[in-house]
């Protein structure tokens, strides 16, 4: 994804989601899991305007992306949720591993939109070692997307940001056995 389609997408959801406290703003998640008076981006729309057809073709693109790394077929993956998320000074996410729900395994991919804060870096654990051993940590370009198991497999954090604002878009998808 282009920088600046990767701007114009952080620009919009700014704009029609806007964030929680926490820096969250649920675009999608799946409808048999919420009750259905909940009002999440995708589920609530009757007709699509020019931004959303946008996001939407993006979450295929994502999708199909994440089925190709993985060697999934796209059919048998479900989006689980896809949130837009930022990240402002002093906030961050704890170490964790990616568990929405029961059944099926996790995968997850970000999108990141863009990179002109301090910090913030998404930091990989080795499973076997966890915390207390090495780690890789990245400080994304916009348009780069990690794809990855994200169940037991990828325990990760994100550290603190320092200075901007971080944001990315993440997705959850469910592959049913």
């Amino acid at each position: 994804v282009s920088k600046e389609m990767c701007d114009y997408l952080n620009e919009s959801l700014s704009k029609f989601s806007p964030v929680d406290e926490n820096g969250y703003a649920a675009l999608f998640v799946d409808p048999t899991s919420v009750d259905p008076q909940d009002k999440y981006f995708f589920n609530s729309l009757d007709e699509l305007d020019k931004d959303q057809v946008i996001l939407r073709d993006l979450v295929n693109l994502i999708q199909q992306a994440a089925s190709n790394q993985f060697n999934i077929q796209k059919s048998l993956m479900s989006v689980d949720r896809i949130n837009y998320r930022t990240f402002k000074d002093g906030q961050f996410f704890h170490y964790h591993i990616d568990q929405c729900g029961e059944g099926g395994a996790i995968y997850t991919a970000l999108l990141y939109l863009n990179d002109d804060y301090e910090g913030g870096e998404i930091v990989f654990y080795d499973i076997e070692f966890g915390q207390d051993g090495p780690f890789e940590a990245f400080h994304p370009t916009p348009g780069t997307l990690f794809c990855f198991r994200g169940d037991h497999n990828s325990p990760h954090e994100v550290l603190p940001v320092l200075s901007g604002t971080r944001a990315n878009i993440a997705m959850n998808f469910r592959l049913w056995d």
